[in-house]
């Protein structure tokens, strides 16, 4: 997907409006027109990459082992398809858990923003991924420049995903005046919002792409509700879960795909 031309100056803050109404066109991406699973363009975007997880473990052991065995443990997923994928959290019983139980030794329990993190500075890394976990910060744009004025001399670029405020299932639970929400979220975004929070941060977004937090099963699709969500899916692009956008970590970055 992507924005008419006119958005960047609203983005720099050159032209103002209280009531912009923000136009998403289609591009011809197979990213945007056949891969709506999460998990699968991800793996497609970091493939063959040295990429840094940050918030690899889970809320739990358990949803680790759960997701590990259904095969969406996407810590696990990156791994498998990256040249290398360094994970970072700042959980020290999870991180201990995933090295001791699940024999992932390339994570390491540190703060991107406080830490001497020499693991990742002494390196050259293509792409530092933030999954779902800017949603959880308190103030997302002071966090993602701390993280670009210390990584950009050895990060290329940054791949974030973040909720979509208009997914299908927010559309449909208003009706009936109920919210559902991972209750640790501070915020909801959109498109827009998610472009304007890292153009303040100091990005420059490369590309954006709307998909689904999780796999779609033949079971589920033959239910009404899921059909009418496939259906809305396919004609309404900006009914899908989630946002994900990759950005140059600086503003000199050179396309190294």
């Amino acid at each position: 997907m992507r924005f008419t031309d006119d958005v960047e100056a609203y983005l720099r803050g050159d032209a103002f409006c209280d009531s912009r109404k923000i136009r998403l066109l289609h591009t011809n991406s197979t990213f945007d027109v056949k891969l709506w699973d999460r998990t699968r363009l991800l793996e497609e975007m970091l493939r063959g990459k040295r990429v840094i997880h940050v918030g690899c473990v889970d809320h739990s052991e358990e949803q680790i082992r759960r997701k590990w065995q259904q095969g969406h443990w996407l810590h696990a997923r990156i791994d498998a398809v990256a040249q290398r994928c360094l994970g970072v959290d700042i959980d020290v019983a999870g991180v201990e858990f995933v090295r001791r139980e699940m024999g992932y030794q390339d994570v390491y329990c540190m703060d991107l923003l406080h830490d001497e993190a020499r693991e990742i500075r002494g390196a050259h890394w293509d792409v530092l991924l933030l999954g779902e976990i800017v949603e959880h910060v308190d103030d997302p744009v002071a966090f993602l420049s701390g993280l670009r004025e210390r990584y950009a001399h050895c990060v290329d670029q940054l791949l974030i995903t973040v909720p979509n405020a208009f997914r299908f299932r927010n559309l449909r639970l208003v009706w009936n005046g109920v919210e559902r929400i991972n209750t640790d979220h501070r915020y909801w975004f959109t498109p827009y919002t998610v472009a304007k929070v890292l153009h303040r941060a100091g990005y420059v977004m490369r590309e954006f792409h709307l998909v689904n937090l999780n796999p779609r099963s033949l079971k589920k699709r033959r239910k009404p509700r899921a059909w009418m969500k496939s259906f809305c899916n396919h004609r309404f692009p900006l009914s899908r879960d989630t946002i994900v956008a990759l950005c140059w970590m600086a503003k000199s970055g050179v396309d190294i795909s």
